[in-house]
């Protein structure tokens, strides 16, 4: 337990703690890299004190609004990609979950020696899939600077 206290004593105490989630947004291994420990000291000091159980919540939760903003923002703009995203995730919520389905049209012979099996679609989606992901391998959004996979 003498490692807990180090952290607590590092962090400049519960209030130091607290400034120190905020300024990582609640990513335990940020902090423990600060503080030049394992992150699980870092977590067994934050689960001795529910306020900073609280506080760690908090600021989770405020880094998942964030970055659920940017990527509804990124999908308004017109990123395909983040679109379907926020369609598959977001659908069940409103009752009208987003599923790929292969169309009858893929499905039906349309000149390839009969039927396609549905494993045969499944393949073609992946090679396809794979193929615009190549296509996008250096696509960014305004200003981004981060590879779109």
């Amino acid at each position: 337990m003498a490692v807990s206290i180090g952290v607590e004593e590092e962090a400049g105490g519960v209030e130091g703690l607290k400034l120190l989630i905020d300024a990582n947004r609640g990513n335990l291994a940020a902090i423990a890299r600060q503080l030049n420990v394992h992150r699980t000291s870092v977590l067994r000091v934050i689960q001795k004190y529910p306020e900073l159980q609280e506080w760690l919540r908090s600021a989770r939760e405020a880094t998942f609004d964030d970055v659920e903003n940017a990527m509804i923002n990124a999908a308004l703009n017109g990123c395909a990609i983040r679109q379907i995203f926020y369609l598959k995730t977001q659908g069940h919520l409103i009752g009208r979950p987003y599923q790929e389905r292969p169309t009858q049209d893929e499905l039906s012979d349309k000149g390839n020696n009969g039927p396609v099996t549905l494993e045969e679609w499944r393949q073609k989606r992946l090679t396809k899939r794979a193929e615009v992901t190549a296509m996008l391998e250096d696509f960014t959004i305004e200003g981004e600077a981060e590879r779109v996979e």
